[in-house]
């Protein structure tokens, strides 16, 4: 009797431990996913402000880029691509660069490009 109760103990012991090891590889999968989502969110964070620090339209413009599939074809606003580490430099910097007007501008692959970023632009 006392090895049937052994043996029943060792069998449940056993399926506990088999348990433990596939919600403990469920965790790990759903911290992963967690991690990779974060990530995802804190880009598409930054990517927004630094487009939004430009305005709503060129947000809005850049989404419509986005979603006619030009975004190779069509870079900008060009202050979205800079980063300056240092903000006591950002006036010099945009001054250097020409100021406002520069650092709106978008940059195209070709005239046709121009003419459809002309059309988006309304």
């Amino acid at each position: 009797m006392a090895e049937n109760d052994f043996n029943q103990f060792d069998h449940a012991k056993k399926r506990a431990e088999d348990e433990s090891s596939q919600c403990l590889r469920l965790i790990q999968d759903i911290e992963k996913k967690i991690r990779k989502r974060t990530d995802d969110i804190q880009r598409c964070i930054a990517e927004n402000d630094a487009i939004n620090l430009f305005g709503r339209d060129h947000a809005s413009l850049v989404k419509d880029i986005r979603a006619r599939g030009l975004q190779n074809k069509i870079k900008g606003p060009i202050g979205a691509y800079l980063n300056v580490k240092n903000q006591s430099w950002a006036p010099a910097i945009s001054c250097a660069l020409g100021g406002e007007a520069n650092l709106t501008s978008y940059l195209v692959d070709s005239d046709k490009t121009a003419q459809a970023l002309r059309k988006m632009m309304g």
